[in-house]
């Protein structure tokens, strides 16, 4: 719903931030989108307006981590420890990519490796940060409680999550 409100205030654009993993790690060293990411405030900061809570960003199973997952699903070295929300004040992650697209919220699409366009309903937003709070950790247990776009919530295993999180957002 913050996401929701802020893109009303904001021109239908998504909200101009970025989770830990981003701010925190050289993720997007290299890329044309690197010195962007750079100006970017957490993602939590940016929508402390919208929120009536900032316990909202915090996963109770959250028991931190030594590696936070990429929209790719590979790992990145980040300590989160003894929680993530406890050392960067988020449990989730953000797909910092729709911020830096001119895309706006009501309108954007994502493709498949098949050509198919997907719209807002199968575009993650936030997902847990990793799969092993809600799983067993092993044999691909692994669980992600995903937010898409369209503001659905959904519990998914690995490669379900896999599958979401590998749609290609074209820059508009």
């Amino acid at each position: 719903m913050a996401t929701s409100m802020y893109s009303e205030d904001y021109d239908g654009r998504f909200p101009f931030g970025a989770d830990a993993s981003d701010l925190n790690t050289g993720g997007w060293d290299g890329t044309p989108y690197a010195g962007i990411v750079s100006y970017m405030d957490p993602i939590q900061d940016v929508l402390e307006p919208y929120v009536s809570s900032h316990l909202v960003w915090r996963c109770p199973s959250d028991t931190g981590y030594t590696a936070a997952m990429t929209t790719k699903l590979t790992p990145i070295p980040l300590p989160a420890k003894p929680t993530a929300y406890q050392a960067y004040g988020l449990s989730y992650t953000y797909d910092t990519w729709l911020a830096i697209l001119p895309a706006s919220i009501a309108t954007v699409s994502a493709t498949d490796g098949h050509g198919v366009v997907h719209g807002s309903s199968d575009i993650t937003l936030f997902f847990d940060t990793v799969g092993t709070w809600h799983g067993g950790g092993v044999l691909g247990e692994d669980r992600y409680n995903v937010v898409f776009v369209d503001g659905h919530a959904k519990d998914l295993d690995t490669d379900q999550t896999r599958m979401y999180l590998q749609l290609t957002i074209p820059p508009h």
